[in-house]
């Protein structure tokens, strides 16, 4: 399942009630792009996606980092195509 997040106060509620460092981990990529990749295959698998818009929003990615002890990995690109798997390509 993907879920795709325009409001970046939904996608750190989703965060809060759904996401701990033992089973996501987050890619950004240089778009500003943030995903967050389940680290486990039990079903359902769950991403989470938003595109921010500024970099005053990018703190979201410390919260991840530091508050939650999530692994937070730059990529070139992500792929996000609906028949194959959610990847990116590390820097």
């Amino acid at each position: 399942m993907r879920l795709v997040f325009d409001n970046l106060q939904e996608f750190e509620r989703w965060i809060a009630n759904n996401v701990s460092a033992d089973k996501y981990e987050a890619y950004i990529s240089k778009d500003m792009e943030v995903i967050l990749v389940p680290t486990k295959s039990t079903k359902p698998l769950k991403y989470a996606y938003i595109k921010l818009s500024s970099t005053e929003e990018l703190k979201i990615v410390e919260k991840l980092r530091v508050g939650m002890g999530l692994n937070v990995y730059n990529i070139k690109h992500l792929v996000w195509a609906d028949d194959r798997l959610v990847e990116g390509k590390l820097e």
